[in-house]
């Protein structure tokens, strides 16, 4: 999808690609926005991306710019059983915010899972920190409505720790 904005020239929304990796690496690990646990970086691996960006029933889009810059992407994942698709990531480059390229990522992710899926009442979900309030504001434009607020918990696993969980709140 080729997009026009006035003094900033032309936008294509496109699939992320296997080359896209060390971009989506390098924005991952630097910002603090994708880091759920306060001692670790939570951004997906290497080889979670690559096996990520390999399967065809998930839809990762990203924006690039006439110099094939990668300006914004949006990361997802279809659970096809609950029929439901989770918005991950989304990020939008510092220098690219307030253009809309959010709303627009969300709303070309919601027309090509409802095109390639075929499937009615599919339910689009995010987790948002309360304290992002851009991306709170990127995902009400494209039509998304406040639900629960909730609190992240998630287990640790490690062969070497015998298996034991750490539980981390």
């Amino acid at each position: 999808m080729k997009l026009h904005m006035h003094g900033y020239g032309e936008f294509r929304i496109e699939r992320l690609k296997s080359k896209d990796i060390e971009s989506l690496l390098s924005v991952g690990v630097a910002h603090d926005e994708f880091a759920v646990s306060p001692d670790k970086s939570d951004f997906w691996t290497r080889r979670e991306l690559q096996d990520w960006l390999a399967d065809p029933q998930d839809i990762c889009l990203g924006v690039r710019n006439e110099k094939d810059d990668l300006l914004a992407y949006c990361l997802t994942h279809w659970h096809q059983a609950a029929n439901k698709v989770y918005i991950e990531n989304i990020y939008v480059a510092s220098d690219w915010r307030h253009l809309g390229l959010g709303k627009r990522l969300l709303l070309e992710t919601k027309t090509r899972y409802m095109k390639d899926v075929n499937s009615d009442g599919i339910r689009f979900v995010g987790l948002v920190l309360d304290t992002n309030v851009q991306a709170l504001r990127a995902f009400e434009a494209a039509g998304y409505k406040m639900g629960a607020t909730c609190v992240w918990l998630e287990i640790l696993t490690s062969r070497e720790n015998d298996n034991r969980a750490t539980i981390i709140i």
